[in-house]
């Protein structure tokens, strides 16, 4: 199965006041990236964001950095989609995340979306 994969310049916009990643962008990177291959997987089908599991910085990202996401499809359950995002500079893995996504009907209920590994 395919790789969802983004990269992203970490600027001072992105930084904390230490000159390196903030978390949140970090955070709003790795959901994004996940976003995408949530969306590879289940086509036109809707889905919601509804857990973050286990982020985790390894080592952390200055200013002027470029980062590489990469997200694959880790588990799939009755209705819902695990989806494992690493984050890596140059050949280092930086962070680490696992982020749950569910299939929705139109009424926004869990349903199952036929997926398996």
């Amino acid at each position: 199965m395919e790789t969802a994969i983004a990269c992203h310049y970490v600027t001072p916009a992105d930084a904390d006041h230490y000159n390196i990643l903030y978390s949140a962008r970090a955070a709003e990177w790795i959901i994004d990236c996940a976003t995408v291959k949530a969306t590879q997987v289940l086509g036109e089908k809707h889905f919601a964001f509804v857990a973050m599991k286990d982020m985790s910085f390894k080592k952390s990202v200055p200013v002027g950095a470029i980062v590489i996401l990469e997200a694959k499809l880790a588990q799939a359950g009755r209705s819902s989609l695990t989806i494992d995002v690493s984050m890596n500079c140059g050949e280092t893995e930086v962070l680490t995340a696992a982020i749950v996504f569910v299939c929705i009907d139109d009424n926004r209920d869990p349903m199952p979306h036929g997926v398996t590994l």
